[in-house]
């Protein structure tokens, strides 16, 4: 398996002609990358890369079956485009999937503001190794995508990211195997095709889709108020201790652990795209102070508020 469908590599590193798929917007650079960890077998390739705040873009139809599993850090300012679908963002994507099958097309520009890092798992379409004959099957019945994000999903490829970035773990390949194939499994059913029926309810004992809604539309237009486990309980109907074990189920964390990721991804966007005071838009999203909403920011995106806003 080569890497024709991959990036740019470190620095330093021959080019190769894969390279053409990423390109800096200004041409006169060169992207730099920096390969955190990887596993090649044969049939398949998961490579950890980072490509920091460096505005990119990449284009092409890629040689295998490709995910990409986007950092917790991640913040994107601009597009992606596969399948005749458009998405543009200016806020954080961290955790979120894109599945893009072999021969198609897939676009993606990263403009200034953003920050890009990004776990990839490459399956070979025409591989004939039997260990591997379940992964290339399952990524084979699976259809373009951009943006998938249910939480035991993202789960499961937190524990794929984490373990090619482990020394000490990287190097076995059944593992990693094993942790590829139950994640393409979980977004085969994510996307109805392991059942052939549309999910109309969330996980088995978590909250129903209707108080998943509703539940986020409260969060999101409370952001700058307190928001408390018994008044999450009231809006979804239910018992505080029932709510708690349901959201958990639902959405892979607290409800207190989400509403402050909610908070932090509304800064970000604030950040970005006004010249709001980082003291007002703490203040505004309900963090006593701006030393408290600091931490908080650092802690999620690797970076302080400050530093956020002077990538743009």
């Amino acid at each position: 398996m080569t890497d024709s469908h991959l990036i740019a590599s470190q620095a330093g590193v021959a080019m190769s002609a894969w390279q053409s798929y990423f390109q800096p917007e200004d041409s006169a650079r060169d992207v730099r990358v920096d390969v955190q960890g990887e596993l090649h077998c044969d049939g398949w390739l998961v490579r950890h890369i980072d490509l920091g705040d460096q505005p990119h873009s990449v284009g092409g139809q890629f040689a295998h079956h490709t995910l990409l599993i986007y950092d917790p850090t991640c913040y994107l300012n601009g597009e992606r485009s596969m399948d005749g679908r458009l998405v543009r963002t200016s806020g954080p994507i961290g955790d979120r999937m894109d599945f893009v099958p072999a021969g198609v097309a897939f676009t993606a520009s990263a403009h200034p503001g953003s920050r890009a890092a990004v776990t990839i798992l490459a399956i070979d379409a025409q591989g004939d190794g039997e260990a591997d004959e379940e992964c290339r099957m399952l990524a084979a019945r699976l259809h373009p995508v951009l943006g998938i994000g249910n939480p035991l999903v993202s789960e499961i490829a937190v524990r794929l990211r984490r373990t090619i970035r482990n020394p000490y773990l990287a190097h076995s390949a059944d593992y990693v195997r094993s942790v590829a194939t139950v994640l393409l499994h979980e977004i085969a059913d994510e996307m109805h095709l392991a059942t052939g029926r549309t999910r109309t309810t969330g996980p088995a004992g978590g909250l129903s889709a209707r108080a998943q809604r509703v539940v986020q539309t409260y969060i999101q237009s409370n952001l700058g108020k307190p928001v408390d486990l018994e008044t999450l309980a009231a809006v979804a109907g239910l018992s505080r201790f029932h709510f708690a074990r349901a959201f958990r189920k639902s959405f892979g964390v607290p409800p207190g652990r989400y509403v402050m990721q909610m908070r932090i991804a509304e800064a970000a966007r604030r950040l970005h795209t006004t010249c709001s005071p980082i003291t007002d838009v703490a203040l505004d999203l309900g963090f006593s102070t701006p030393g408290e909403f600091s931490r908080a920011f650092r802690l999620a995106m690797n970076c302080s508020p400050r530093e956020f806003r002077g990538r743009q």
